[in-house]
């Protein structure tokens, strides 16, 4: 296992404080790094849902780059499968 991947759980790193926002901020670059993109959003929405947008902008921004990567990440896989 990759050291990474061992620090990417986001079943059971977070089961005891699940409302820290900076736990949840930090396990979702840590998902940002590995190119886990829905977890990330999935992460930091939760984040945003705790502390408001107007005050967890990184949140917010890692948010809106996980949803861009991934969009690339899907628009490449596409054109992949049609060549």
């Amino acid at each position: 296992m990759l050291y990474g991947e061992a620090l990417y759980n986001p079943e059971n790193s977070l089961e005891i404080k699940s409302n820290y926002v900076y736990a949840l901020t930090l396990q979702a670059k840590i998902c940002f790094n590995l190119e886990k993109y829905r977890d990330t959003i999935q992460i930091l929405s939760k984040a945003l849902e705790i502390k408001p947008k107007s005050d967890n902008d990184i949140a917010l921004f890692y948010r809106n780059e996980a949803k861009f990567k991934q969009g690339l990440h899907e628009e490449n896989r596409l054109i992949q499968e049609t060549y």
